[in-house]
């Protein structure tokens, strides 16, 4: 599975970029078509599609570059970004200039210099150096869509509560509970609580699965945070499609991003099928011993 990540940045760095860049200039048309092409095999050859040139003809020049930046050094075009209103986007270093912190240069430019109080960005999951570097400068990961498919993975908003609480249904609750004020005031809890990610899998406008990621900040392992994952759950006209190993997947990238040293999750099935979906899905049962105890009455 290949996934589309949208970034937001949310976490504004102090730095400033040391560049100047210029509108773009149809003097430079040919070295862009190149650099462009280039860049875009890269990204097929990843996908495993046939690489092939995504600037054809002329045409792509007639309208947007307006919107269209470049870095120039001597005469060289060293790269370039693309503004869509509050999108960064088009973000590509020249191959010779790669991996010598243009690309850096080039967002840091790109977020001081685009108008709006919202920036967001687009990138592959499997550019994992772009996705660093972004996470390195105040993106964070707000969604994540599957490449070629009609869902969307993402975390759950406000508005999202009465959906999922019928998605519950298919967990293991017997009935939706009564929409009173501790129901309501748990909801804004976790909606508030920024290490409290609740993930859902969005197909056709229809959440159809979900599962919670807890990242808990920790005292051992160099003060690095664990993450704890739980409800995972689809609907039953849904299962056995992958929706619930994108959300799996997308609390990863979350682990990920912010530095956690291991992720855990308990299962009280037996079912071989459902064991191995959860190794399959990169977790082991062989590392540790889980133990349980209920407080109170067993729910």
């Amino acid at each position: 599975m290949q996934l589309a990540f949208e970034m937001e940045y949310l976490l504004p760095v102090n730095e400033r970029s040391t560049i100047q860049m210029i509108p773009y200039s149809a003097d430079y048309q040919e070295e862009y078509k190149r650099i462009y092409n280039e860049c875009y095999h890269e990204m097929r050859e990843a996908l495993g599609i046939e690489p092939f040139d995504f600037i054809q003809d002329d045409s792509f020049f007639e309208s947007g570059m307006d919107k269209v930046y470049l870095l120039i050094d001597d005469r060289v075009l060293i790269g370039s970004v693309t503004f869509k209103e509050n999108e960064i986007d088009d973000l590509i270093v020249n191959i010779g200039y790669q991996n010598k912190g243009f690309g850096k240069q080039i967002l840091l430019w790109a977020i001081e210099h685009i108008c709006s109080d919202t920036i967001i960005l687009h990138v592959a999951d499997w550019n994992k150096k772009a996705v660093r570097m972004y996470q390195k400068n105040g993106f964070r990961i707000t969604k994540a869509i599957p490449i070629g498919e009609n869902n969307m993975i993402r975390e759950a908003k406000k508005e999202d509560l009465k959906e999922l609480l019928e998605l519950y249904l298919f967990l293991h609750e017997e009935s939706i509970p009564k929409m009173d004020g501790h129901l309501k005031e748990t909801w804004d809890q976790i909606i508030e609580d920024k290490n409290h990610h609740l993930i859902v899998n969005e197909v056709d406008g229809k959440i159809v699965s979900s599962c919670v990621c807890v990242i808990i900040p920790n005292l051992t392992r160099n003060v690095r945070p664990y993450a704890f994952v739980e409800n995972v759950v689809t609907h039953a006209d849904y299962r056995k499609k992958g929706y619930a190993g994108e959300c799996l997947e997308y609390a990863k990238r979350i682990a990920e991003q912010e530095n956690c040293y291991k992720m855990m999750l308990l299962t009280g099935s037996k079912r071989p099928e459902t064991l191995n979906f959860y190794e399959k899905a990169g977790y082991n049962s062989s590392d540790k011993t889980a133990f349980i105890q209920w407080v109170g009455k067993k729910v």
